[in-house]
Order: structure tokens, then C-alpha cells, then sequence
């Protein structure tokens, strides 16, 4: 059973509780507090339009997202730059069909 979940226990308990089931460190979880109070953005647009907004490069919006999307917005706008290094990366997957000279066009890319 999971204690953490207990409904019988306070929460202070229960937080401690949580610590040993899912350890997120403070930081991540003050980060991911700021992330919602701030406001998601539902699009890309919207979240340019954050980053475009902010009130200077150190106090602001900054935008995580897909590496991919990132590095477009990147090329195709001038005022963004890309800060850090990639994280949590993930391969991609493009299906051709079947006998298309484009799958050894896609694996020689």
C-alpha cells in the first residue's frame, strides 16, 4: 500500500511519506510551482509570445519544449536563442512506404 496516499494521515506525514516514494528534489518541485502559477502556454505561439513578453533575458518566460520545435523557432526568429544543453532526448521514428527511395534518403540524413 502506499502511504503517501493514506487519507488518514496528515499531510505533513504524508509529505514525508512522499519524499521516500517519489524524491523530487525542492528545486524541481519550486520550479514546476513557478511553471503553473506563470501559465503553461497551450501552443508554440503562445509560448513565443511569453518568451517576447518577459521583461528581460534574466527575469521572465523561458520556454522548454521539444528540441526539434526549439531549434526551428531558433532559425526562424532571430530575437529567441537556445540556452543549455538537450535533455531527456528521444529518437524519432518516420515511416515511407514500403520501397521508397526516401527511407535511404531519411537513413543516410
Amino acid at each position: 500500500m502506499n502511504m503517501s496516499l493514506n487519507d488518514s494521515l496528515s499531510e505533513v506525514e504524508r509529505a514525508k511519506l512522499a519524499v521516500w516514494d517519489y524524491p523530487v528534489s525542492d528545486k524541481y518541485t519550486k520550479m514546476w510551482q513557478a511553471m503553473k502559477e506563470a501559465g503553461l502556454p497551450n501552443t508554440l505561439k503562445e509560448a513565443v509570445s511569453k518568451v517576447r513578453a518577459s521583461k528581460s533575458s534574466s527575469e521572465g518566460f523561458a520556454f522548454l519544449g521539444d528540441a526539434t520545435d526549439i531549434r526551428y523557432l531558433e532559425i526562424t526568429n532571430c530575437d529567441l536563442t537556445v540556452v543549455g544543453e538537450e535533455f531527456s532526448r528521444k529518437p524519432y521514428a518516420i515511416a515511407v512506404q514500403q520501397g521508397s527511395p526516401l527511407k535511404d534518403q531519411f537513413n543516410t540524413a
